[in-house]
């Protein structure tokens, strides 16, 4: 669609050879018997310089210098004032824009996509998440720049809240994006948009490689045919007040665009990632996502510098905890991940409380289920009752949050679990990307 290129042909080329090998599964023990074989809670620094050599690691001055001048750059890709309006205009008119790049030096540079797209495959063949890209400063210099942007688009308060994300979908290997959803459902839906409409959460996705419907790209339903975008939603499914008339199928938009692109788009939004098509030339698709937030609404979760890469670790694996009913995890890896934001809550105190309640809150629903059905949180080499204990904080950790406002672990809520409850398309259930 955008043109063949070199490195598209090596990312068919990686994605075969792993089906090939049953590279999935080698990698995954893999990175268990590191794991495993470590006293500390986290990898230091010099493992993941040493992971991927040719990116950066806790470099702030570095990271700096690569962020000096991003106003200027922001409002050259916007096209001055004028461009700036016309783009905020459509944000706050269809819920989402789309930013393509316009010139070698933009807002993101070819070398830094490009160089993020080859880290996030040296970290799937380790055997990490795709998410722990966000361990390089690369990815925190996206971050930066993403939020002048946002800044430019929606307000000044919006800042990064630190709800980061990275997929490698291959649909040779089955794998979909996340089914529809809001990114977030608020008890009072025209709280979480200020005065002059701009909305008070904006999520940026960036493809490091083309997204297509070939290989998964996004599909939004734009604000004006989306009824509960501004007035709620109620008991009633989303999808069924979008659709109820087969022209209706008509304003669905596809977001198919090249690597280096920014789709930005508020909370509100009802979007999805498609399935590819499961084509042995076909690239999979890799892509990042940064969420932005006016701390009234939803404050940051680092409560301190997030800039320190042993902090980003802590809040990585807590982001996997929070997304393990779509990432679905083996029951040792999510354990460990938990264990790891529990050392950085610990040693740092450094998230703020009602996202350390979110992690626990989604750690006691796994460890329930587990128990439920019978196999037990905690297994291996950890003590016995420890699994007892740390559902006994998560309550804990919930109730304490819950005393600072009743409503705010509501606010964090998607609404991804009603969609898969009450799927009003198909019954599949839950998918495994965005």
């Amino acid at each position: 669609m955008f043109g063949a290129t070199k490195w598209e042909e090596e990312l068919v080329k990686w994605d075969r050879e792993r089906r090939k090998k049953g590279e999935e599964e080698a990698t995954r023990e893999r990175w268990q018997r590191v794991m495993r074989g470590k006293k500390e809670r986290q990898p230091d620094i010099a493992y993941w310089r040493k992971l991927c050599s040719f990116l950066h690691v806790g470099d702030k001055n570095w990271t700096r210098k690569q962020i000096d001048g991003v106003e200027s750059d922001v409002e050259e890709h916007l096209g001055g004032e004028d461009g700036k309006r016309s783009t905020e205009a459509r944000l706050a008119r269809d819920g989402f824009v789309v930013c393509y790049r316009k010139r070698e030096k933009d807002i993101l540079t070819q070398d830094l996509i490009s160089n993020l797209r080859r880290g996030v495959l040296r970290i799937v063949d380790e055997g990490w998440p795709p998410s722990f890209i966000y361990m390089y400063d690369e990815a925190i210099v996206v971050m930066f720049r993403l939020q002048a942007l946002v800044q430019q688009l929606s307000g000044e308060a919006n800042i990064s809240n630190g709800d980061f994300l990275a997929w490698v979908i291959s649909p040779q290997a089955g794998h979909t994006g996340f089914s529809p959803h809001r990114d977030r459902q608020p008890t009072d839906v025209a709280a979480s948009f200020r005065a002059d409409g701009t909305p008070k959460y904006v999520t940026c996705w960036v493809p490091l490689s083309h997204a297509t419907p070939d290989n998964s790209c996004l599909y939004v339903i734009p604000r004006p045919f989306d009824p509960g975008y501004t007035d709620g939603d109620g008991e009633t499914s989303p999808l069924e007040v979008c659709l109820t008339r087969k022209e209706d199928y008509q304003n669905v938009k596809c977001l198919a665009c090249p690597s280096g692109s920014i789709v930005c788009f508020s909370h509100r939004i009802i979007h999805w990632g498609s399935a590819g098509r499961p084509d042995p030339e076909v690239p999979p698709r890799i892509s990042m996502s940064f969420a932005f937030s006016d701390a009234s609404y939803e404050p940051p979760y680092l409560a301190s510098d997030a800039l320190d890469p042993l902090r980003r670790f802590a809040l990585l694996c807590g982001q996997m905890v929070v997304y393990q009913d779509r990432f679905r995890f083996p029951r040792e890896d999510l354990n460990y991940f938990f264990s790891a934001f529990k050392a950085g809550v610990h040693e740092s105190a450094a998230f703020h409380p009602t996202y350390t309640a979110k992690v626990m809150k989604e750690y006691a629903s796994f460890v329930a289920e587990l128990d439920a059905a019978g196999q037990g949180g905690i297994t291996g080499e950890e003590v016995q009752g420890e699994s007892e204990d740390d559902l006994d904080q998560a309550l804990e950790a919930i109730l304490d949050a819950n005393e600072l406002d009743p409503c705010i672990l509501d606010d964090f809520q998607d609404d991804f679990d009603d969609y898969v409850d009450n799927p009003p398309l198909s019954s599949d259930g839950p998918d495994a990307d965005e």
